[in-house]
């Protein structure tokens, strides 16, 4: 396949994981709402995948756009949300909105670790109920007010 393709191209393993937040900014932006994914079903399609060089950090997910082999799941989607013009349009609002990011990734690490934990109900208890209550109401007021604009959370359009 070129790198040239004028379609994105998500490659990830089946199933959920790193790559959705990215999914979201991506089908939410105008120049990149049509993309391609390739779901990942064995190791050996990984493992082939990393011996062609085409995995910086030799880890998913990977995401070919513009020439260009990205990993790194929060680089991907601040490269998508600059190229959508969904960053806040300022250096200042892209800063919020870097932040904001960064947050949902430390919120969510709890609830992506729940899957992998051995006691559920105490990681739950004890890992994923914090995380929600410390982040979530955070997360609302950035909505609406304050620094974002109606509605958003950085600037006045959508912002990544």
């Amino acid at each position: 396949r070129s790198l040239m393709s004028s379609t994105p191209r998500l490659t990830y393993f089946a199933g959920w994981g790193l790559a959705e937040q990215l999914r979201w900014v991506l089908s939410a932006g105008p120049q990149t709402s049509s993309f391609t994914q390739v779901a990942l079903s064995s190791f050996s399609s990984f493992a082939s995948l990393r011996a062609s060089g085409s995995l910086l950090l030799n880890q998913l997910p990977l995401l070919e756009i513009d020439g260009l082999s990205l990993t790194q799941s929060q680089s991907m989607i601040r490269y998508v949300a600059r190229k959508n013009k969904m960053d806040g349009g300022s250096p200042a609002m892209a800063a919020r909105a870097d932040m904001i990011a960064e947050g949902v990734k430390d919120a969510r690490l709890p609830i992506v670790k729940w899957a992998f934990s051995t006691d559920k109900d105490a990681h739950f208890r004890d890992n994923v109920v914090p995380a929600v209550e410390r982040y979530y109401p955070l997360f609302e007021s950035f909505v609406g007010g304050g620094e974002g604009g109606e509605g958003w959370t950085s600037g006045d359009d959508m912002t990544y």
